[in-house]
């Protein structure tokens, strides 16, 4: 199993970490914990539910977002497991504005 999915199957394991430290810190914990894991999820172009950020937001034509998410490292050509990307789920919707966004940032089809 690569690291990216390990990390992405063990939320559970990051969900206890954060409730210790909630208990310690109160709701302050909370924030940096998630902004984090957020920040590490984007780069690996996962979500904590083993989902694609970048490719669900191409999916719903949210520019902002696609922008965001590539410009803190996303990786414009991660693949789901049945080979989904970003561009083709851009391609999929129509998003013309984020398929030529995600072709002039290297993703590849």
């Amino acid at each position: 199993m690569s690291p990216e999915l390990g990390m992405a199957r063990n939320w559970e394991l990051h969900g206890k970490a954060f409730n210790a430290a909630k208990l310690k810190t109160g709701g302050y914990m909370k924030k940096i914990f998630l902004s984090l894991i957020a920040d590490i999820a984007a780069v690996l172009g996962l979500s904590a539910c083993d989902s694609f950020p970048l490719q669900d937001a191409a999916y719903k034509g949210d520019v902002a977002q696609v922008r965001k998410l590539i410009e803190k490292g996303a990786d414009v050509n991660a693949a789901r497991n049945n080979g989904g990307t970003a561009l083709m789920a851009a391609s999929e919707k129509g998003h013309a504005d984020i398929v030529e966004l995600l072709k002039s940032r290297g993703a590849k089809e």
